[in-house]
């Protein structure tokens, strides 16, 4: 699910893979902030899906509040954008990305 969010964050929300410089971008960078709240809930990436209107709030405005804003709110923003990933994958209305077909600077990489 990570490689799938990660792709759909690229290939549906335009955000970048990676930076000019070649480093590793937004969308490496809210899958990584995902994998951290699992690890902070104690749960794998299935779980928090189920569970991601109960936790977004948390991260929000609620108990979790202060860790949802560090690095320029990062955390809460990846979390929304996963929300969003999740709602549109239960609906049925995005497809669940196998490919990133071009990165911002032309290169081709397959399976991320």
């Amino acid at each position: 699910m990570k490689k799938d969010f990660r792709n759909w964050l690229y290939e549906t929300q335009n955000l970048p893979l990676y930076a000019k410089s070649g480093s590793r971008s937004t969308a490496y960078d809210y899958a990584f902030r995902i994998s951290h709240v699992c690890k902070n809930e104690k749960m794998g990436w299935d779980t928090l899906a189920k569970n991601i209107a109960k936790i977004l709030p948390l991260y929000t405005y609620g108990e979790k509040s202060e860790f949802g804003k560090k690095s320029h709110e990062s955390v809460k923003n990846a979390l929304a954008y996963f929300s969003k990933f999740v709602s549109e994958r239960a609906s049925g209305t995005s497809k669940a990305p196998s490919e990133v077909k071009k990165s911002r600077s032309g290169l081709r990489f397959f399976g991320l």
